[in-house]
């Protein structure tokens, strides 16, 4: 029960956000970005200071009224766009140097160090993981699971998908020449496959799934 409660204090707390005329948040084509959540793990999107002053605000009211406060000291804040060259520290936050994780997924302004945080070091673990077992739902549930919400929510590298996939069937095959064709083995069991992942593929699929997202206003914000 006391989860439950929770979650539905939370969804006050990110209904407020939303709703506040003065904490505005970012524009992701014609839809306002201001808050993701998951769990007790909340992320803010705001447009200029004086949004995150309203944002403060609200957060001490919902302290007022639920005992629930947010520990600014170990809150984490990264300038964007414009003013990611900016050096001032303001409203007590942790300003990082290094990339900011936030549900596994690291921002940073080194586009490079991003995707090998997000992507190379993951695929570095897949390969451990693969090495001690030899059945593909092993891959699936070990392995590939690693990447699913980095991969749904970033533009993944040519080069990493390829090399992932590499990984991946060079691993079924013990670097041999494939004994049953792509296509075949990623097919359905009753087709004769094994309904093995192609990541090319599931990296299509997953970003596929935000064009409903993206419709239902719900979600967009």
């Amino acid at each position: 029960m006391s989860g439950v409660l929770f979650v539905l204090g939370i969804e006050l707390l990110s209904r407020s956000i939303k709703n506040d005329p003065t904490i505005k948040g970012i524009q992701v084509n014609k839809h306002e970005l201001k808050i993701s959540q998951y769990a007790d793990d909340t992320t803010v999107f705001v447009r200029d200071l004086d949004s995150v002053t309203s944002l403060l605000r609200v957060l001490n009211d919902f302290k007022e009224h639920s005992s629930l406060e947010i520990n600014t000291t170990k809150t984490e804040a990264m300038c964007l766009g414009e003013w990611k060259d900016r050096t001032d520290e303001t409203f007590d936050f942790k300003w990082p140097k290094e990339p900011i994780n936030a549900l596994g997924v690291f921002f940073s302004y080194n586009q490079e160090s991003a995707n090998r945080l997000n992507f190379g070091e993951k695929m570095l673990t897949l390969e451990k993981t693969l090495t001690l077992q030899g059945e593909i739902s092993i891959v699936k549930t070990l392995g590939i699971s690693k990447l699913i919400y980095s991969n749904s929510v970033l533009p993944v590298p040519d080069h990493y998908i390829q090399e992932i996939n590499k990984l991946i069937f060079n691993f079924i095959w013990a670097g041999k020449p494939p004994k049953i064709k792509r296509n075949t083995i990623i097919g359905e069991k009753k087709n004769g496959g094994l309904k093995m992942c192609d990541f090319k593929i599931m990296e299509k699929a997953l970003k596929i799934t935000w064009v409903n997202r993206v419709q239902d206003e719900s979600q967009a914000s």
